[in-house]
């Protein structure tokens, strides 16, 4: 088969075109992932971006406090000194909870966002371990293992093409409501990707792909009750 899986991974350029917005793995729009909390590598990298912008809130916090101060004869002596300390540290801890604040109660109308994009990181850890067999089956190639390795490229099709699916549905219900027939197409389609993946997964007996052939239908599975559930929602408002 012509296409390798590493061409189906979903890049952050494709994932922003999208859904609109700056996609990293700490960030969805300048929002804070939950998923950073999930991998040590992720909570690091935020716990030190946390310590930045600490270091700069402090800056300006010194600045401002200074400016309290400006009539105080000697901030050396001890009085002065530890109103000092008090007023730029409260104004530090305000401003970095007032920020983290912000990206919560932004969060909320990016939830879904969030999850599908959750979903994306699944698949695309899946592709990169579908590549590396792809090597090593390529040392000592099979036609049986051949067959088997094109079914299941063919699910990650389809469950590629459910993500962007997803992702393209939650974009236009977050951006306008108002486009049922097209949000009704989406719908459909999801369907008939399932519908697709449940045969796929009927054909495919190989064992040594049982494992990412479930995962592929799980992810699926959750795009397409996402949408099913984020469909209902505008009825229920």
């Amino acid at each position: 088969m012509e296409n390798t899986a590493r061409s189906l991974m979903m890049t952050s350029r494709e994932l922003e075109k999208l859904c609109g917005k700056e996609v990293n793995d700490l960030f969805v729009g300048g929002i804070c992932r939950p998923s950073v909390f999930r991998k040590w590598q992720n909570f690091l990298a935020f716990a030190v971006l946390e310590l930045a912008v600490a270091g700069v809130l402090l800056i300006f916090s010194l600045v401002i406090s200074l400016g309290v101060f400006r009539g105080a004869q000697d901030l050396s002596q001890g009085a002065n000194a530890i109103a000092f300390i008090w007023v730029s540290g409260s104004l530090m801890l305000f401003g970095l909870m007032a920020w983290n604040l912000w990206m919560v109660l932004a969060r909320k109308p990016l939830r879904m966002l969030m999850r599908l994009l959750d979903e994306v990181d699944r698949y695309n850890e899946l592709v990169k371990t579908i590549d590396v067999m792809e090597q090593i089956q390529a040392i000592t190639p099979s036609p049986e293992r051949s067959h088997d390795r094109s079914i299941l490229l063919t699910a990650i099709e389809l469950t590629r093409d459910s993500l962007v699916s997803g992702l393209m549905m939650e974009r236009i219900l977050r951006e306008n409501r108002g486009l049922l027939a097209r949000q009704q197409d989406l719908l459909t389609h999801l369907e008939n990707n399932w519908t697709h993946l449940t045969v796929l997964e009927l054909q495919d007996r190989a064992q040594g792909y049982a494992d990412m052939m479930q995962s592929a239908i799980e992810i699926g599975q959750f795009v397409r009750a996402e949408m099913q559930q984020a469909a209902c929602e505008p009825l229920k408002d």
